[in-house]
């Protein structure tokens, strides 16, 4: 949690949800292109309010979300980053998403979002984090890259499945 600030100069406040935040982070989808939404939904899909919700209000045997917020307007979310649990998933797998306003992708912000979901992860002794991706989302791919833990990733009907492992000695096993 902090300040941070991004390569254009922005100062941006990363913190965990807050209930009040749903309404900030239904406006930030709002504003969303139709790519960044069909890159983060695989289909055109803006989440209702009660999805939105359920995310700001997460417990711990849930998962556990962050938001970014302007530093200068601090009720106006610009990056929104989660994790899902599965208690289902004996290799404690989780699925976990960032989304980032377009005007501020490629800045640094979801590579500060995703460090907050690692640490998270790891007081819960999640190994690893499953993604759904489309193929042609860069610069996720790029994010992934950049955390330099090993990944691997597979193509299932058309949807890029990378497995990210939080700690670099897990065996690399494909993802199921």
């Amino acid at each position: 949690m902090g300040n941070i600030l991004l390569s254009d100069g922005t100062r941006v406040t990363l913190r965990p949800v807050q209930p009040d935040d749903a309404l900030p982070t239904q406006e930030m989808h709002q504003r969303l292109s139709l790519v960044n939404i069909f890159y983060r939904y695989l289909r055109p899909h803006r989440p209702a309010p009660e999805e939105i919700e359920h995310l700001c209000r997460l417990n711990e045997n849930e998962g556990a979300a962050f938001v970014a917020v302007l530093e200068t307007r601090p009720t106006r979310v610009v990056g929104l980053a989660y994790y899902l649990l599965e208690p289902q998933h004996p290799d404690l797998t989780t699925e976990m998403a960032i989304l980032i306003e377009d005007n501020f992708q490629g800045l640094g912000l979801g590579y500060g979002l995703f460090q907050l979901l690692r640490e998270k992860a790891e007081t819960q002794h999640v190994q690893a984090f499953k993604l759904l991706l489309h193929p042609n989302n860069r610069q996720m791919m790029r994010l992934i890259q950049r955390t330099g833990l090993p990944f691997v990733e597979k193509m299932v009907h058309g949807v890029r499945e990378v497995q990210l492992f939080l700690e670099p000695a897990l065996v690399l096993e494909p993802a199921g």
